[in-house]
């Protein structure tokens, strides 16, 4: 009996009440940031106009999507290792199944489109205004969210005998292919961009409306670079989880992936509560937008 319980312990995905009180903590600090940084960039967003260049949308959808796991998916850790529904049949565990590929692909297309629309900005400057119009932007941010509710539904619908298929397609398509295009977009846009330098280096002092137009552009690429670096970087430990629990074929070792797995999830949902102070470092017209919300709100 005692081995049994030994055995059943060793194997099971839930964490034990002192590792479980801490990740209760850490979720509860990551979402509150979450929610009030992002909340401040949307509300920034709506009442400064001189923020509603086209780059921004992308930036938007980006900031609904870490708000919404700020608001929705944290919680939802904290209920399913609470109750011990980790890994089970239980409603709350389908439903974070769904939220966690929505959110995940929602994310990953809308750096996509911002890193397209920085490659856009840099490498098209003549014509950019009229490939990137607000809304195409809208279009497209408007599919992104209509596809990733889509697919991040099938979770809920597909057999456990096909969960396999599900993750690996899930990964592909969620993380490896914009991956794929946001490296392909930032090696066009490095190269460019030490053109351009270049460029600046050699032009004569009249051109200061160029030489601007190009430094802006470059900062507004490195910005998102470091975005998509934050991002990729705190969501590796996640994905390596994923590719070791997908190769694993004995049942106890899945369910201890699984409770380690958990901490990885929460390291990935952290770039959700860091976006909005790149922001604000990064962009003098955010930071002066988001230190008036937080002014009026206090006041």
């Amino acid at each position: 009996m005692n081995a049994t319980n030994c055995c059943f312990d060793s194997c099971n995905p839930n964490l034990q009440p002192v590792p479980h009180a801490i990740f209760v903590s850490l979720h509860c600090i990551s979402s509150s940031l979450a929610v009030f940084g992002n909340i401040i960039v949307l509300i920034a967003f709506g009442k400064t106009p001189s923020l509603h260049y086209t780059s921004n949308y992308f930036l938007v959808s980006l900031s609904v999507a870490d708000l919404v796991v700020g608001l929705l998916i944290s919680p939802l850790y904290i209920a399913i290792t609470t109750l011990q529904v980790w890994v089970s049949d239980h409603w709350l565990y389908l439903a974070e199944n769904c939220l966690w590929i929505q959110t995940l692909m929602a994310t990953t297309f809308s750096l996509a489109a911002v890193s397209i629309d920085r490659y856009l900005a840099i490498t098209r400057v003549f014509d950019y205004a009229d490939i990137v119009t607000r809304d195409r932007c809208v279009r497209i941010i408007f599919s992104i969210w209509t596809a990733s509710i889509l697919f991040g539904s099938t979770a809920y619908y597909t057999p456990k005998t096909y969960s396999s298929v599900l993750w690996t397609t899930c990964l592909v398509t969620t993380f490896g292919i914009p991956l794929i295009i946001i490296c392909l977009c930032y090696y066009k846009i490095l190269k460019t961009a030490r053109y351009h330098a270049r460029q600046i280096a050699t032009t004569h002092t009249s051109d200061v409306n160029k030489r601007k137009e190009c430094l802006r552009n470059n900062k507004a690429a490195f910005t998102i670079g470091i975005i998509i670096g934050c991002f990729v970087t705190l969501f590796t430990p996640s994905f390596i989880f994923a590719c070791i629990e997908l190769n694993a074929e004995d049942k106890c070792r899945k369910l201890i992936i699984y409770r380690h797995w958990l901490w990885g999830i929460w390291v990935s949902y952290l770039s959700s509560a860091i976006n909005p102070w790149i922001y604000a470092v990064r962009s003098i017209e955010f930071r002066k937008a988001m230190k008036r919300v937080v002014k009026c709100a206090w006041e």
